[in-house]
């Protein structure tokens, strides 16, 4: 599925602000292939943990349900009248998704989660039918159980007349001491990085 203008604008910054850029790519294929792309990029530059215990078990450092939950929405509520990528910044404390277009007509910040009011509903149309989305309006609220049940920060909703941005909380920075094993803070943006505790 072919979308003119949704390109996905993918960036990895030093620390907490956009000074310094250390990674980025822009996908600009058919609007399926660019949410994959974001999904990989994302999987490709945030921590995963190793739970090792009566089975190893994996676990991103934000819930990749929640992420891809984020993703569609961004890709199906955007406003593609106005110029600009949908934007994917990961910082060292957080990553937001922004996409170009506010709010749409007729919806409040207080009735996001339980109300459905799609801005393309022809394009929701066709990633209901693809198995991506629900029409409910339920997005949010799944985001947000998803991070609860990793004890995750609920994602920030924030929103003005031209942009709309989640912001998810990323954990404080942490690896094992070799010597101790037990997990130490460390500074840094280090992206992709694999930790194992038991």
């Amino acid at each position: 599925m072919f979308v003119p203008g949704a390109s996905v604008n993918c960036c990895l910054f030093q620390g907490t602000s956009t000074t310094r850029v250390l990674d980025q790519k822009i996908f600009d294929a058919d609007l399926f292939s660019n949410y994959r792309s974001a999904v990989t990029y994302l999987l490709a530059h945030l921590n995963t943990a190793y739970h090792i215990g009566m089975e190893r078990k994996e676990q991103l450092e934000i819930p990749e349900g929640a992420l891809r939950e984020a993703l569609i929405n961004a890709l199906g509520h955007r406003d593609y009248r106005k110029p600009g990528d949908l934007q994917v910044h990961i910082f060292q404390d957080r990553v937001e998704i922004v996409n170009p277009g506010g709010l749409v007509g007729g919806m409040t910040l207080d009735k996001l989660g339980s109300t459905s009011l799609p801005r393309n509903p022809l394009l929701f149309g066709m990633m209901h039918r693809m198995g991506l989305v629900e029409k409910i309006g339920s997005g949010l609220t799944r985001m947000s159980d998803m991070c609860r049940d990793q004890k995750s920060p609920a994602p920030e909703i924030q929103a003005d007349t031209d942009w709309f941005r989640i912001v998810f909380q990323r954990p404080a920075d942490e690896s094992l001491d070799e010597t101790s094993g037990k997990r130490r803070e460390r500074g840094g943006n280090v992206s992709g990085k694999r930790l194992e505790w038991s």
